[in-house]
């Protein structure tokens, strides 16, 4: 039973493919003109979200006289991609038209999910079940992670989760059940003090409003901290975690530097290549997201290419860690690896488990487990896979 993955782009699926040569890949994005050849090489499927695209793909079955494996996309109602309702059932009807073709699946997109009681759920819901119902013998798929957590009705024959993998916020107006599983670090350079009265950080937006001691860590927008999340005079930015002790972000948030509040944090934590905690069990992407104005989505696909990523979950000890261990020095080179999932991952999994059960994953930038850990900064990313059931199962096949 194959793994089965949702990426972007044909080049996250080319990538992944190179880590997983038995998976069932579809790309999102569809087909553009001039990549079929690209799609067949690597055994990926395009999403096919326009009827151009499905025409250009019945032209290449037609030419082969078989059936490539693809999605079809049809809106209902979130009006991006996909063949209208009208489309669809046009085409799906006409064997001139398709000619060999047999979709691998069908599948649409909610538009309100993150607010279970918007009524464009239901008319979502019921469209899709009305256009998609003469062609029941096909796969359908509408739930993303929100649409999990809404119910069975939501579910159908695979579902495809993302952001609830990743310990985010589903749902803004329930409490989140499940947990982080990427937790971002950054080394301490330097700690000084600040006088009542000075400024920090560029644009001199921050007044210290009492005698305060800063400590400037390594990481800033350009590995993917968002810079609306500064702290200004006139209004709180984000915060950060040290050992336990909240430390709120002051001034602007820099290209390569964030300088955090640590007056009321023991001078014990504060050493110079001490880990700071950016974002991770104590620092929700949700929580950043709302210092922000934006969403937690934003902040676990941004996280920055100076990230050296490696395989395995992070002990809980590595954090206290300065250089010179096992797990790595400052001085450069590749950091200690080794591959497993956490707990947090694997919980996860279980909460989409018990409410759906045939689902595939989407992994930011098409990879899967991507922990990292860097000389300035460290990222951890863990993440697991489920197998699919073979098609002829029901949803009551158990995620292995």
């Amino acid at each position: 039973m194959p793994d089965l993955f949702f990426v972007a782009v044909p080049t996250e699926a080319i990538e992944l493919r190179a880590l997983l040569p038995d998976a069932v890949i579809y790309v999102l994005d569809g087909l553009f003109p001039g990549t079929a050849g690209h799609f067949l090489e690597h055994h990926i499927r395009p999403v096919l979200g326009s009827l151009a695209e499905l025409q250009d793909w019945a032209a290449l079955c037609k030419s082969a006289d078989r059936s490539f494996d693809a999605a079809v996309h049809v809106d209902t109602g979130i009006h991006r991609l996909g063949l209208s309702p009208a489309e669809f059932s046009a085409a799906m009807s006409d064997r001139d038209l398709l000619g060999p073709v047999v979709p691998s699946l069908i599948m649409s997109h909610l538009a309100c999910g993150s607010t279970p009681d918007h009524p464009m759920n239901r008319r979502q819901l019921e469209l899709f079940r009305e256009v998609t119902a003469p062609f029941a013998d096909v796969p359908r798929s509408l739930a993303n992670s929100a649409g999990v957590l809404m119910g069975a009705d939501y579910h159908f024959d695979l579902a495809r989760p993302g952001i609830a993998l990743y310990g985010g916020k589903a749902i803004e107006t329930a409490s989140n059940p499940m947990k982080p599983v990427v937790k971002v670090e950054a080394r301490i350079m330097i700690v000084r003090d600040v006088p009542e009265g000075d400024t920090i950080g560029y644009g001199a937006r921050q007044t210290a409003r009492r005698p305060l001691r800063n400590a400037v860590v390594a990481a800033g927008y350009a590995d993917g901290m968002i810079r609306r999340a500064s702290s200004t005079d006139e209004r709180p930015g984000g915060f950060a975690m040290i050992g336990g002790h909240k430390a709120p972000i002051l001034g602007r948030i820099s290209m390569d530097m964030i300088t955090l509040d640590v007056t009321d944090v023991p001078e014990h934590l504060l050493r110079r290549g001490a880990l700071v905690e950016m974002l991770g069990p104590t620092v929700a992407a949700a929580d950043l997201a709302a210092y922000a104005q934006t969403i937690d989505y934003e902040y676990l696909t941004s996280l920055g290419r100076r990230f050296e990523r490696v395989y395995g979950p992070p002990s809980p000890d590595r954090s206290t860690r300065a250089n010179g261990d096992k797990y790595g020095s400052f001085d450069g080179g590749k950091q200690f690896i080794r591959q497993g999932v956490s707990r947090s991952a694997m919980r996860n999994i279980g909460q989409v488990a018990q409410r759906c059960r045939w689902a595939a994953f989407r992994h930011p930038k098409g990879r899967a487990l991507l922990p990292a850990d860097f000389v300035g900064s460290r990222l951890w990313w863990d993440c697991t896979t489920a197998r699919n059931p073979p098609r002829q199962q029901t949803k009551s096949a158990p995620v292995k």
